[in-house]
C-alpha cells in the first residue's frame, strides 16, 4: 500500500519534515526572544542601579540641607534671645 494514495495530500515524510521545520523556526524565535529579554533586563538593571545611586545622593543632599536649616534655626533663636548663647 503506497504511503501517499492521494497526490494532493502530503506524504507522511513530508508532514514530518514540515513539523520539523516548524519546530526549528519556533525554537529559533524562542532563542531570539530570550536574547532580547536578557538584553532588556540588563538595561533595566543598569537604570535601576543609576536611580538607586541618584537617590542616595539626593538623601545625602537632603541631610545636608536639614543640618543647614538646624544651624540657621539655632542662630535665629540666639538672635531673638530664645536660647542662651
Amino acid at each position: 500500500m503506497p504511503d501517499n494514495g492521494d497526490p494532493k495530500r502530503p506524504s507522511f515524510e513530508e508532514r514530518l519534515e514540515a513539523i520539523n521545520h516548524t519546530l526549528e523556526l519556533v525554537a529559533a524565535m524562542h532563542i531570539d526572544d530570550d536574547r532580547e529579554f536578557r538584553e532588556r533586563i540588563a538595561q533595566l538593571d543598569k537604570r535601576i542601579a543609576e536611580i538607586a545611586r541618584r537617590q542616595e545622593q539626593d538623601g545625602e543632599h537632603i541631610h545636608a540641607l536639614v543640618r543647614i536649616a538646624e544651624i540657621h534655626e539655632q542662630r535665629l533663636s540666639r538672635l531673638e534671645g530664645d536660647e542662651p548663647q
